[in-house]
């Protein structure tokens, strides 16, 4: 078999070849089996093609932005009213 990368590929070990769901038992014993890292040269990848120095972008920084959550609640007697007063509240904000 032939693709170009990224490729993910998944081998079943029978010949049904029909997907199916995990069973709880396999699904906690794959969280104490080892995983296997192999390195590029273990695979026989030129390593000029692959890693950090075959990479076309490079990472100066990475920034994780604060997410902050503000509810406003707008007050009014009737949903005109409080659409008006909405509207002047989204001017003041600048998103109108």
């Amino acid at each position: 078999m032939e693709a170009s990368l990224p490729l993910v590929a998944t081998i079943v070990s029978d010949d049904s070849n029909v997907p199916r769901y995990a069973k709880l038992k396999d699904i906690m014993a794959a969280t104490k089996k080892p995983v296997p890292i192999w390195k590029g040269i273990d695979l026989g990848v030129d390593p000029t093609r692959v890693g950090a120095g075959a990479a076309r972008a490079q990472l100066r920084e990475l920034v994780i932005p604060k997410q902050e959550n503000k509810c406003e609640f707008i007050p009014g007697d009737s949903p005109e009213e409080q659409g008006e007063r909405l509207a002047i509240r989204l001017r003041q904000l600048k998103v109108l």
